[in-house]
């Protein structure tokens, strides 16, 4: 049986010697117990539930889908994608769903926040100033399952596609002109767009600091 404590801890910014004081053990003992070479107890496990103030079922580490990252968040906040192919997949409404699921060049593990399905992400290049985000960082966002730009898009910092092969991370709000948007920058230091025609955008839903990424091999075809 696996479980989840070592993500939990680094999300909650503690250290291992603060868990094993908190649960007044050794630092190796809890050590082990986080790696897995120590036996876990319901002693051990109901005292690390209530430092998360979760349940103990919330420890257990279950099998999550794999994520694919579709590209890298570049300078002025442009998503770079690894292939003309995979440029090719993201405009073509037959090969929308298969863009965001199959193919990649890399994986991530979906975090317990997030459902399993329905979710890509990208993959922060360089430290964006002005902005939480650093290098290594993963963006999960919803993915459309459909050319167009949802409802939930809108007025939210999002992945979208123009209809120029370019993909960007910018807030999406609606123009005067039907079927176009202002694609608003995440800071000052890049540029805002206006009067853009959209693929599809997708809203941002968590940010996750490139210590919590893990790496998961990708699915099954």
């Amino acid at each position: 049986m696996r479980f989840n404590i070592r993500q939990r801890r680094k999300a909650a910014g503690f250290s291992q010697e603060h868990m094993a004081e908190l649960l007044n053990i050794s630092t190796g003992l809890y050590n082990g117990l986080e790696t897995g070479k120590r036996r876990m107890n319901e002693t051990y496990l109901e005292g690390i539930a209530n430092i998360f103030q979760v349940p103990v079922s919330a420890l257990l580490e279950e099998d999550r889908a794999a994520i694919k990252v579709i590209g890298e968040l570049i300078e002025d906040a442009e998503i770079f994608l690894p292939s003309n192919h995979e440029r090719l997949k993201a405009a073509n409404p037959k090969e929308l769903d298969k863009f965001f699921l199959k193919g990649g060049m890399e994986y991530v593990s979906c975090p317990l926040e997030l459902p399993a399905e329905g979710v890509a992400a990208v993959k922060v290049g360089q430290r964006m100033t002005d902005t939480p985000y650093s290098a290594g960082d993963i963006l999960f966002f919803d993915f459309p399952r459909r050319l167009g730009v949802p409802s939930d898009a809108i007025n939210k910092l999002s992945v979208c596609a123009d209809r120029n092969g370019n993909f960007w991370l910018r807030r999406v709000i609606r123009a005067d002109r039907p079927d176009t948007f202002h694609l608003i920058a995440p800071t000052d230091r890049q540029n805002s767009m206006h009067d853009i025609e959209l693929l599809w955008a997708g809203p941002i839903e968590l940010h996750w600091p490139a210590k919590l990424v893990r790496s998961a091999p990708p699915p099954e075809s």
